[in-house]
């Protein structure tokens, strides 16, 4: 039967520990009553009243939650008291009912709540009591799964998912909420299928879909992570200083000798995807408050991150895929979008408010196959204040690499030119960021030009837009290959070297200018051109003077609803061309920052 609860309650609540990955070590010394329920063969609760759970609970038995259904207008309140707040879910929780969960921060100045065991979560908002930061923290494997186990065991799983939907945030003070079909483990985790989180319609701020430490992932199917129609609120835990942000990544492993506390290591981890990684991103909102900045960032590849002089962080995935459409901004502060092909690698550490930390192991985040990313819609790129979309990936420290075997990237059906086209920079390569004097005060980002190892090709498809810069500066580089489609008409400051080929597919009208240059392209003879699999189209050259390139067509053709397809790729290819960015700008300060957030998220846990 359902256990009805209608008084007090309580659950065990207390404080989580520090540094990247901690919970692992919490693991092995929590005390023995951390499941939470009394002798109950179903698990499951409904919450009519406003009730708390915390360590004066009546119940500590051997089961785990299998549901709690919380009525529209009841609360359950989580609390702090001797140990940290924790749902231990049997891996099928479902958590719904329209009400509220609460997090109580008391007097402290951070509180996270992780719930283990996450299968379906749907129609809660998600409060908190007290000032601070609140991280929310949900989990799709349980505490059989993951907690209190040694070295040497392993999880074996036919599939993961996650399905959340209709969450909300209603308190003004810092509110993380994190969804993770995550190992926090010393366990290897092998998913003999597919793994998966879906949020849809829901409040968010991070989503990872493994967390993996001292322990190894290996999922023989294909991930997919799919965030449609969901909102980044205000309540990230760096609001005050980096603004109101969201990070959607497919991974995060790392490794450290000198975790938290001190005697303690972290030991080789690794992640790998066998089959495609998606990544979907469709119709979502960052409704930033008053004055805040609002951001976004995606990364299609995995975070492989190395504090260890002794072991290595190293992530793979067999090929990915990225859907990315309809991103707008709520606020008056400034808007900034972040797209990244591959992931962040790092094998360099903060060791006090300056100082940087070198380490001899390898952090290796690689995409070995085909990596595919198609950005539309006209609000994706309109109006923002920065945005930089890079093939590959980044990566921090001599000992880091991150790479992609083959990039596409596709812009398709956006129409800008009324407003001011925000997407400073489109690179078919990575960039990286190395220390001089090993101190924050002197950083120097460059164009990482070995990230993409085969062709970088960019597709312009339905496309009209200005995006040359207002200086000189080239904002489209690096790519070996151009395509354009569909009666596209864009401006840009110039060609770089590195283009090779010009490909014109897709349905055109009459004569049409689909390339304008603020500069000429001087090299534009040794340019190959091909319009062979376009419709209609009987020419396609640049001007004698480069300073744009022509497409002439029969004069029938109207731009399809569902336009044609670009040919894909050939593999194979140049690896990118020399050069550097100075002028990173934001893009630099949120890898920066992300390295921080990794440090100071996972010591609020």
């Amino acid at each position: 039967m359902k256990k009805v609860i209608r008084g007090r309650s309580a659950l065990v609540v207390g404080k989580l520990c520090a540094v990247m990955l901690a919970m692992l070590l919490l693991c092995a010394t929590a005390p023995s009553y951390a499941a939470l329920i009394e002798n109950n063969d179903i698990g499951e609760y409904v919450i009519t009243g406003d009730d708390i759970w915390g360590v004066d609970a009546p119940y500590r038995g051997d089961n785990e939650v299998s549901s709690i259904f919380i009525n529209e207008d009841a609360s359950l309140t989580l609390r702090w008291d001797e140990d940290p707040p924790y749902i231990f879910g049997n891996g099928d929780l479902k958590i719904s009912g329209g009400g509220k969960m609460v997090l109580d921060l008391g007097q402290d100045d951070s509180v996270a709540l992780t719930v283990w065991g996450l299968n379906n979560m749907h129609d809660i908002t998600l409060s908190t009591v007290g000032s601070g930061y609140a991280w929310f923290n949900f989990h799709v494997f349980s505490e059989d799964d993951e907690h209190y186990v040694g070295y040497d065991n392993t999880i074996s799983s036919e599939r993961k998912e996650l399905v959340v939907s209709n969450i909300k945030q209603s308190h003004d003070s810092a509110i993380s909420s994190d969804f993770l079909l995550g190992a926090f483990s010393s366990k290897n985790v092998n998913i003999d299928g597919d793994a998966s989180i879906s949020l849809e319609a829901s409040d968010f701020n991070g989503v990872e879909l493994i967390q993996a430490g001292d322990s190894s992932v290996d999922i023989s199917g294909g991930s997919e992570i799919s965030v449609i129609g969901a909102t980044v609120t205000n309540g990230s835990g760096f609001v005050d200083k980096y603004g109101v942000g969201g990070t959607i990544k497919v991974a995060s492993i790392g490794v450290s000798d000198h975790s938290w506390p001190e005697d303690q290591v972290i030991r080789g981890a690794s992640y790998k995807v066998h089959g495609e990684s998606r990544v979907i991103v469709r119709d979502v909102a960052v409704a930033s408050k008053g004055t805040y900045d609002g951001y976004l960032s995606i990364w299609m590849g995995a975070d492989a991150n190395c504090w260890s002089d002794e072991y290595n962080a190293i992530a793979e995935i067999e090929n990915s895929y990225a859907e990315i459409s309809d991103i707008s901004f709520d606020g008056t502060g400034k808007h900034s979008l972040h797209v990244y092909g591959g992931g962040l690698s790092t094998s360099v550490r903060q060791e006090d408010a300056e100082t940087i930390v070198h380490y001899q192991g390898r952090a290796e985040s690689r995409i070995k196959g085909n990596s595919e990313i198609i950005i539309s819609g006209n609000e994706t790129f309109r109006g923002l204040t920065e945005g930089v979309v890079y093939c590959g990936g980044g990566v921090m420290g001599e000992n880091a690499s991150s790479t992609v075997g083959n990039v596409r990237l596709a812009l398709k059906n956006m129409d800008v030119t009324d407003l001011k086209w925000g997407c400073g920079e489109i690179s078919g390569q990575g960039w990286r960021q190395e220390y001089s004097n090993d101190t924050f005060d002197n950083i120097i980002t460059s164009d990482y030009t070995d990230s993409v190892l085969g062709d970088s090709v960019l597709v312009l498809d339905n496309v009209r837009a200005d995006m040359s810069s207002e200086t000189d500066k080239v904002t489209v580089r690096y790519f070996d290959e151009i395509q354009l489609a569909n009666n596209t008409a864009v401006k840009l400051t110039t060609l770089d070297t590195d283009v090779k080929r010009i490909t014109v597919t897709g349905a055109w009208g009459a004569e049409a200018t689909a390339l304008e240059f603020k500069q000429p392209v001087h090299n534009f003879a040794s340019i190959a051109v091909d319009y062979s699999a376009a419709s209609g189209v009987t020419d396609a050259y640049f001007t004698d003077d480069g300073m744009k390139f022509i497409v002439n067509g029969t004069g029938g053709g109207e731009t399809p609803e569902e336009p044609a397809e670009p040919e894909q790729p050939s593999t194979g290819g140049s690896g990118g061309g020399g050069g550097c960015n100075a002028g990173f700008g934001f893009g630099g300060l949120l890898a920066i920052a992300g390295l921080f957030m990794v440090l100071r998220k996972e010591r609020k846990r």
